[in-house]
């Protein structure tokens, strides 16, 4: 019985990824990625349902790197952290910052893809959800930081993802302009000159 070419996934998904970074998902073409992978469609069709099913292998690695990054960066046990903990939680790190651009780095072509490429598929709310995820997160803290009577100020949680928006657009442009890395680190240092999240949220 002959093998199965273990080489046809990995030149279909190198061939899909350059042609959806170059179109975008809605215009990217199923033929051109074949030609380039110098597969027929039927063996594309074996191994999946469609380009979205396509494009969603290409960013698989990436989006489960970020979002277990998010998940781990934004989810909190309040009963662990003391005072101080959740009022340093609100500072502007650097660190922590160009840890996350450092990941993203990592996946540049999925991040670029998700951001900029995805319209028409399932990741074509990415930034948005990402957003929601993590300001909702905020917002507990804030809540948290009500309870223990850290701060008195009023805060809507319109008002805390208009915020965060502003934010993540400084962390997700860099990758619809194709910045460096100089570049990129010269936008970290104007986020944290920009953002003062600690005078936002009024703490004491």
């Amino acid at each position: 019985m002959a093998l199965a070419d273990s080489s046809i996934e990995p030149r279909l998904l190198e061939s899909a990824k350059k042609e959806f970074l170059a179109r975008g998902f809605e215009l990217a073409s199923l033929k051109d990625i074949c030609d380039r992978a110098q597969v027929t469609t039927g063996a594309l069709y074996k191994r999946y349902r469609g380009k979205e099913e396509l494009f969603a292998a290409v960013v698989a690695e990436g989006v489960n790197s970020i979002e277990e990054a998010r998940k781990n960066k934004s989810d909190f046990d309040f009963d662990l952290m003391s005072d101080d903990d959740l009022k340093n939680a609100w500072k502007m790190n650097k660190e922590l910052l160009t840890g996350w651009f450092k990941l993203f780095e990592n996946y540049r072509d999925s991040v670029v893809l998700l951001v900029k490429c995805s319209s028409g598929t399932r990741y074509s709310n990415f930034k948005h959800d990402f957003i929601e995820y993590v300001a909702e997160n905020s917002y507990s803290m804030y809540e948290e930081l009500i309870r223990r009577r850290l701060t008195d100020k009023k805060i809507s949680k319109k008002i805390m993802h208009t915020l965060h928006s502003a934010y993540f657009e400084m962390v997700f442009e860099p990758y619809v302009h194709n910045f460096s890395w100089e570049d990129i680190c010269e936008n970290i240092d104007a986020m944290i000159s920009f953002f003062d999240f600690e005078k936002f949220i009024g703490i004491k």
